[in-house]
């Protein structure tokens, strides 16, 4: 007996320095204490025949403090002790109900001691795989999400986002152990008498209790239910006390017989919609739409949170990021519809119930008539129907309603909430097969990027079909009607992260935003159609669709705030009130990439200085589209040409590289526009494809008109490089950084003007327009070789260290000396896009 106390003490008084490596705000009295406290209990256990209880007590309690440590970098002395009593009560509570239990209950006994089992381990494990899946907490947040899904939305999350083996140790280690436990135990005779026992079960679970609150991954799972449980009962109660009439809004509409549909998407990520340059065709009748200018689209929209129902808790009522009032005590826009005397109607796709009723159940009972298409409870696993089964709703709506009312109709769709391949019928599965690094650069390398791909976008196809046949519905009827449809929230597809706020960046916020109004609309409430166009490109946030849509129903209440209406003319944010996460996160931020590429587009648009900035190595489909979107028409190409019964330029670095993109497929897909260059390349150009080369370039020209917008780049030192410039082409001579870097090194005045005369030889001999090179060649330039060139030469730099991303850009390349060169007619600088080489 005595080596196995000796053995007790030394595995007590390893595992604190082995895990918690102490800290300051760890005394080591708490660690004294809790290492003589586990060497009694294992002895006093062992020594009654309940080693295994003893062990997995144990086992329990370091793996709880391993989760405390990993998660939030420290334990509390408190924590420590809170631990260690609970575990005390764990440990006789095990004892009691096998000595006691067991007797009375032979036959549930096992699946009791597997259920407990599996709860005491599942509560640290769940942290610890998020943290490790997701490098972050489990937050607040996160267990909001999971009391407002389903059981099918969390099956499908656990599929996409974490290992089925993780879940499968769970699942094997409960019961290993659970089995074990009964039976190491259920024979053995009692040992413990049984008022000692529940004494200290109750003594031990009591202390423990008093410190709660430093139990914290036990802790924060009631308060999180206890706050989300307030807060929708406070809700709750603002609806009951307004359909009691104990609370009257005011607000009224004269007119009558208009007709109004609003269309909540789901995790729809506007940069998968071809609608907003994405290089796939996902929204091929929205963008025939926005082309025949029928719809307007909003290019800078974004959610206010990543989760549905933080989201929709803003949206929809007069509670939003900037006024900070809080949404159970708000008006809903359904609560002034109906005031306003509209007829209401809720037609959802979306399980109404999850484990707790939500906010979007409660609003959308609020409503004069609902139409739940699925009729599942929230612990059902499948989603009964299709999104476009809401079509035949609406449209017997619409024609049963009376003509004399003013309607709204609300639709919430599922979307292309994951499972993404779930989320579309047959005919849209449009997409399919692997996806090439000519489109999708580095990102078809990615390991199942194309299933992952394909399924998100064919999801955003059929979307486009259901809402383009919802917005058909209203255009067949005559009168002043109006058309919104936005999404929730956004999703991340690129990085497989989806929507979770955890793991928040800013592709889960970015969100499309549509608007159609009929020709009557349009006459009778025209400077809100003007108020629309006019600030479309206005970043906006849609916590404040509840206060654009009061203003675009035209409806008169004291709970509209007409600065947050987008359909006002002097609707305008400040950067300060601009955010998302309510108010953690800010549009003007170094992650938020897209939005600060296309601010910066328009602040060199502002200044007139476009047409000297180019996007650096544009050299796949995607990085193209994006960056048209964005507004950047001039690009630059990497080439290579191969030869051929006809050759022809393939985009890429060198001749290894293949992405079977041709400069021809490029051009297709241009838009020729004022101030336009195209920047070309060429890393392999020799006098033996240099006929090749003019040949193709004039086949090009003919086709797509390229002499006045190309400039082509080349290191070729041969003087047959004249048969471009002879051709009409304009040509640069692109400087070798590599070999005048050596110079520079050196610091030889004799070596460098030597070098520039040769350099302004060579590129008078080949008739060069133009010389290039890369900015850290920019003081050899202007001190050694521009006295030696031509007036009319002019210079292309390149500087990377421009990023397009930089909330800084616009300073930094004002404060450039190349910049303020005026022979420096072009910068190629650094654009971000997930789909680059």
């Amino acid at each position: 007996m005595s080596w196995q106390i000796f053995a007790y003490a030394l595995v007590s008084t390893l595992m604190p320095i082995l895990i918690l490596q102490p800290q300051e705000n760890l005394k080591h009295k708490a660690l004294a204490f809790t290492a003589f406290s586990w060497t009694a209990l294992l002895t006093y256990l062992h020594g009654k025949k309940h080693a295994f209880i003893a062990l997995n007590s144990f086992f329990i309690f370091w793996l709880y403090i391993y989760a405390e440590k990993i998660i939030y970098q420290s334990l509390p002395s408190k924590g420590l002790i809170a631990y260690m009593m609970l575990s005390v009560g764990i440990s006789f509570l095990f004892a009691l109900f096998y000595q006691e239990a067991s007797k009375r209950l032979s036959y549930v006994s096992p699946a009791l001691i597997f259920t407990l089992c599996f709860i005491l381990y599942s509560i640290p494990l769940f942290y610890l795989i998020y943290y490790f899946t997701f490098a972050t907490e489990v937050t607040p947040d996160v267990f909001f999400a999971i009391f407002q899904t389903t059981v099918r939305e969390a099956f499908d999350f656990i599929k996409g986002h974490i290992s089925f083996g993780w879940v499968a140790l769970i699942l094997i280690g409960s019961l290993s152990l659970s089995y074990g436990l009964y039976r190491k135990e259920k024979n053995e005779p009692e040992k413990i008498e049984v008022s000692l026992a529940s004494f200290l079960v109750i003594l031990s679970l009591s202390a423990s209790y008093a410190y709660q609150t430093d139990l914290r991954i036990i802790h924060r799972i009631p308060s999180s239910i206890q706050q989300y449980k307030e807060e929708l009962a406070k809700f709750e109660e603002v609806r009951d006390r307004v359909n009691k009439g104990k609370i009257k809004y005011n607000a009224a509409k004269t007119e009558t017989g208009e007709v109004y549909v609003v269309v909540i998407g789901e995790s729809l990520s506007k940069n998968h919609m071809q609608l907003y340059g994405y290089l796939r065709e996902t929204t091929p009748k929205l963008n025939q739409l926005y082309e025949q200018g029928e719809i307007i689209r909003f290019d800078n929209a974004y959610s206010n949170h990543t989760h549905t129902m933080p989201v929709l808790s803003l949206s929809l009522t007069e509670a939003n990021q900037i006024n900070s009032k809080e949404y159970f005590s708000s008006a809903s826009i359904v609560d002034i519809a109906k005031t306003a005397g509209f007829e209401t109607v809720w037609v959802t796709n979306q399980v109404l119930y999850g484990i707790w009723d939500n906010l979007v159940s409660i609003m959308a009972h609020n409503a004069g008539t609902l139409e739940a298409l699925n009729k599942n409870i929230g612990t059902s696993l499948k989603t009964q129907k299709n999104d476009d089964e809401t079509i035949a709703r609406v449209e017997k709506i619409l024609s049963t309603m009376k003509t004399d009312k003013n309607i709204i109709i609300f639709v919430h769709l599922i979307g292309s909430h994951w499972d993404y391949c779930t989320r579309f019928t047959k005919p849209f599965a449009r997409f399919n097969g692997p996806i090439t690094a000519g489109d999708f650069g580095n990102f078809s390398k990615t390991l199942d990027s194309a299933k992952w791909l394909n399924c998100y976008d064919n999801s955003v196809l059929y979307n486009d079909h259901v809402v383009t046949q919802l917005l058909e519905l209203l255009k067949q009827r005559d009168g002043v009607s109006g058309f919104i449809y936005f999404a929730d929230h956004g999703e991340d597809v690129i990085g497989k992260k989806g929507h979770n706020s955890a793991t928040f960046n800013y592709e889960m916020a970015e969100i499309p935003l549509l608007a159609w109004f009929s020709d009557q609309y349009n006459k009778k409430y025209k400077p809100k159609i003007v108020a629309l166009k006019n600030n479309r490109e206005k970043p906006f946030p849609n916590d404040l669709i509840y206060d654009t849509l009061v203003g675009l129903l035209g409806i008169q209440t004291d709970r509209y705030e007409k600065q947050y209406d987008i359909s006002n003319k002097r609707f305008s944010l400040a950067n300060e009130e601009l955010s998302t996460l309510h108010g953690i996160r800010k549009y003007i931020d170094r992650d938020n990439h897209n939005y600060l590429q296309w601010a910066n587009n328009r602040e060199l648009k502002n200044k007139h200085l476009l047409s000297r900035i180019i996007p650096a190595g544009i050299n796949t489909i995607g990085k193209f589209k994006n960056s048209q979107f964005d507004g950047y028409d001039s690009f630059e190409l990497d080439l290579i040409y191969r030869n051929g019964n006809e050759g022809y330029f393939e985009v890429g670095v060198d001749s290894k590289s293949r992405i079977d993109v041709t400069l021809d497929e490029f051009l297709k897909i241009t838009r020729k526009s004022e101030g336009q260059k195209i920047w070309l390349s060429i890393h392999n150009a020799n006098p033996e494809s240099l006929d090749g080369m003019v040949q193709c370039l004039v086949r090009l020209d003919k086709k797509y008109d390229l002499k006045d917008r190309v400039l082509i780049e080349s290191k070729m030192a041969e003087e047959s490089f004249i048969k471009l410039s002879r051709a009409g082409f304009n040509t640069s001579y692109k400087l070798s950084e590599a070999d005048l870097q050596i110079l520079l090194d050196e610091g030889s005045e004799k070596k460098l003007e030597k070098k520039a005369v040769e350099l302004s030889k060579l590129i008078r001999r080949q008739k060069r327009k133009a010389v290039s090179f890369d900015h850290k060649l920019y003081p050899f330039v202007k001190k050694y070789l521009k006295k030696h060139l031509d007036a009319e030469i002019t210079f292309h730099i390149k500087d990377l260290s421009l990023s397009l991303k930089d909330e800084k850009f616009m300073s930094r390349l004002l404060n450039q000396p190349h910049f303020k060169d005026p022979k420096v007619k072009t910068i190629r600088v650094h654009y971000h896009s997930h789909f680059s080489l």
